[in-house]
């Protein structure tokens, strides 16, 4: 989506360019010239949405630090490995999730807002690429909540080779 949303963006800024007319019949562009200048505007909206996919991303990367060799997306405990209850680990018990859900939830305020392709253009109703973008946000959403249920089973796993 965010590939459409950008050009999109740059078949509006260059009508001119030979890939424009092809850009804008993949992706349903409209014609009408209010339609046209609503795609790429930012709002409110997509500047919370686009920080919350900055702030995220910055936690995530932060726990992959703090984290260092010990971190894996794997279940499990390396020898030598420590609880780690330093930096994001101080605040929240799964920075990490906490961060994820951040970056979800800004792409999707971002990529289907107000002023976005997806919205302004219909990007739901142009055929296979918009069936595409909606299974890929229905998929973030699923993983995202297979996630949640992964933090329980990191809790218990943690609990085990953790004691104190």
């Amino acid at each position: 989506m965010t590939l459409a949303e950008a050009a999109a963006i740059f078949a509006i800024r260059y009508p001119s360019h030979p890939l424009s007319h092809y850009v804008s019949s993949l992706l349903s562009l409209p014609t009408q010239a209010r339609s046209l200048a609503a795609l790429g505007t930012m709002t409110p909206v997509t500047l919370l949405g686009l920080l919350l996919v900055v702030a995220g991303s910055f936690i995530r990367l932060r726990c992959f630090r703090v984290m260092g060799d010990h971190f894996t997306f794997r279940l499990s405990v390396r020898s030598g490995h420590k609880l780690c209850t330093t930096g994001p680990y101080s605040i929240v018990r799964h920075p990490g999730y906490t961060g994820s859900l951040l970056t979800i939830v800004g792409q999707v305020m971002a990529l289907t807002g107000r002023g976005s392709w997806w919205r302004e253009a219909g990007g739901w109703k142009s055929g296979l690429l918009g069936d595409a973008c909606a299974a890929l946000l229905t998929a973030m959403m699923a993983n995202y909540l297979r996630v949640i249920l992964r933090a329980k089973r990191e809790d218990e796993y943690l609990r085990e080779a953790f004691k104190e």
